[in-house]
C-alpha cells in the first residue's frame, strides 16, 4: 500500500467496504429466508425413522 498513491489506496478500501456490504446482505438473506427452512442432521435422521 505504501507504493500506491492516496487515490489508489483509498479506492481499494472503498472496494473492500462494498464487498463487505455484499456479504452482510447475503448473510441477512440467508438468516431471514433460508435458515428457517433448513433441517439439522438430527431432525433429518429422526424423520427417516418414522
Amino acid at each position: 500500500m505504501r507504493a500506491m498513491d492516496d487515490k489508489r489506496a483509498t479506492s481499494y478500501f472503498h472496494h473492500v467496504r462494498r464487498i463487505e456490504e455484499m456479504f452482510k446482505t447475503a448473510d441477512a438473506i440467508m438468516e431471514e429466508n433460508i435458515e428457517p427452512h433448513l433441517q439439522s442432521d438430527s431432525e433429518e435422521t429422526d424423520s427417516d425413522d418414522e
